[in-house]
């Protein structure tokens, strides 16, 4: 059973209770439960009134406030080889179908075992929530190199969830934890695997050690293998199960968590502080800050269509005046008509790309990086035929001077570099190719490439996933969309070595895409 409170007040359960005998067969089905305001009394558990609340009989749920009023359930389901999720508004009737909106979070054959860890941060304007699943791929296959851990991350404003690879069915890994620290924008991911004197393994989910890895928040990229034991006994290599808080953490809090040993009959934990990163100088680093709204038009008037409204960034909230870039969050709310927006530094030429692609009255939110203007400002140009409401939560920036350090970023000013509206849409399970190194200024090696990738008039559901050029094709996705959709989203990939990106299109069904380039890091070892 896991809880969460809702901004009522009222305290959410929920977990999977299982029904039958080895003669009949066994049913699986997951339940919920709300409290009145505090606590002090509950309701009677109901099943979640979705279409499909009866996965396998060891299948198991999670639940998770996030966001504005909203509440979430998610359920591994291996029968169908899904993880389920399940939406509700604060406040709607609890027992209602109407009041919930469900849908994979991921799916496919193996992509669902009985593994789950669900956080959210309450105070995260984008509303992201974290899963760390683990899928069946061990099973279905005797490939070492898929994803057996793997971290989903939901983003309201699209309604969709990217995913990344924690660890792979060769290293032998199981029962995922993960911890959200926004202070330095990590994910803490542990695991249990074999110890570390161990080379291989009989099979994934055997006791051993206790592992952590840690990747961005923004771009979960983690790295191979299983991670750094941080807990281990050579006397008995059977510690398992880990578990942690449900709170995020940071530097005044640190990290605990805890795990066992059955065959020792005994508790471990780690308890180790969390630093805060020194405050970089070096040109085209970036420097994290607490999340903060520079802007929010709903306090005064809406944008005009094609209108701007410029909010100033440099010497505002501890940022320096001079700033190379600045990365916040951008929330499009209450448009009258359907269109986008285009952010580039204040008192330049408005460039031919876009942040976000918007509808009548939806909420949608996009991460972006773009330059600052000599005034300290960025600009937001809304292309729209009606008004709308715009947001901005700064989250940091990147030093102002010329990037010298590998692993530096350089802004540009937004550019397109891709669209295949002016040729022919990207055919179904198919790639394009657009080049980035040695274009448009940008140096021929580089590392990495920022860029607002919009997928447009697709044919089918589906996922893109961005990768090097030249390389296997990952097993992640950058944006998930549904037919007739417009959605975009931020993305940072490596380059290839022929300093191209390639964007591959799952789907049964064509689809236009489109990369607005924002600016690259510098190669070679940071």
């Amino acid at each position: 059973m896991t809880i969460a409170q809702d901004t009522t007040g009222a305290v959410w359960a929920t977990w999977t209770q299982v029904a039958g005998d080895p003669v009949a067969g066994f049913t699986n089905t997951v339940y919920v439960n709300n409290s009145a305001p505090g606590g002090t009394s509950w309701a009677t558990p109901f099943i979640i009134p979705v279409s499909n609340p009866n996965p396998a009989p060891d299948d198991i749920s999670a639940i998770v406030a996030y966001g504005e009023k909203k509440i979430g359930v998610m359920w591994t389901d291996q029968r169908t080889g899904s993880v389920w999720w399940a939406t509700r508004t604060d406040g709607t009737a609890a027992t209602s179908t109407s009041s919930w909106k469900v849908q994979s979070a991921t799916k496919g054959t193996g992509l669902a075992d009985d593994h789950l860890n669900l956080k959210s941060l309450q105070a995260d304007s984008a509303g992201r929530v974290f899963a760390a699943v683990k899928t069946n791929l061990d099973v279905t296959s005797t490939d070492p190199t898929l994803a057996q851990l793997v971290l989903l991350v939901f983003k309201p404003g699209t309604g969709s969830f990217s995913t990344s690879t924690i660890s792979l069915t060769g290293d032998c890994t199981t029962r995922p934890q993960i911890v959200l620290d926004p202070e330095n924008n990590l994910v803490h991911a542990f695991q249990t695997g074999p110890s570390s004197t161990v080379n291989g393994c009989a099979f994934d989910g055997v006791e051993g050690s206790i592992y952590e890895k840690t990747a961005s928040m923004d771009n979960p990229v983690f790295a191979a293998g299983r991670g750094t034991p941080i807990m281990e006994d050579p006397a008995s290599p059977n510690i398992n199960n880990v578990t942690t808080s449900k709170q995020s953490v940071n530097s005044k809090t640190g990290l605990v968590v805890m795990a066992s040993d059955d065959v020792a009959k005994r508790y471990w934990f780690a308890d180790r502080p969390i630093g805060v990163a020194p405050v970089p100088t070096a040109p085209g680093t970036f420097v994290p800050i607490a999340p903060t709204r520079f802007l929010d038009t709903r306090d005064a008037v809406p944008v005009g269509a094609d209108s701007a409204v410029s909010f100033k960034v440099g010497g505002v909230a501890g940022i320096p005046a001079k700033v190379s870039a600045v990365v916040f969050n951008m929330t499009v709310t209450q448009p009258q008509d359907f269109g986008f927006i285009a952010a580039y530094p204040s008192g330049t030429a408005r460039p031919n790309a876009s942040n976000e692609n918007f509808y009548p009255g939806q909420t949608v939110p996009n991460s972006v990086t773009v330059p600052v203007g000599a005034d300290g400002k960025v600009t937001l140009f809304n292309r729209s035929n009606g008004t709308t409401h715009l947001i901005a939560d700064v989250a940091g920036y990147y030093i102002a001077g010329t990037p010298a350090v590998p692993g530096a970023f350089a802004p540009v000013v937004p550019s397109r570099f891709l669209d295949t509206r002016d040729t022919v849409p990207v055919g179904a399970d198919s790639a394009v190719s657009f080049k980035v190194g040695g274009v448009a200024g940008i140096p021929a090696k580089v590392s990495a490439v920022v860029f607002n990738m919009t997928v447009t008039q697709p044919q089918d559901f589906g996922f893109i996933a961005a990768y090097p050029s030249g390389t296997t094709r990952p097993n992640a996705s950058n944006e998930n969309f549904y037919p007739g959709q417009t959605v975009p989203n931020s993305v940072t990939v490596r380059v290839g070595g022929d300093g191209k990106v390639a964007l591959f299109n799952r789907s049964n069904g064509t689809t236009h895409l489109i990369a607005d380039v924002a600016g690259y890091f510098l190669s070679g070892t940071p």
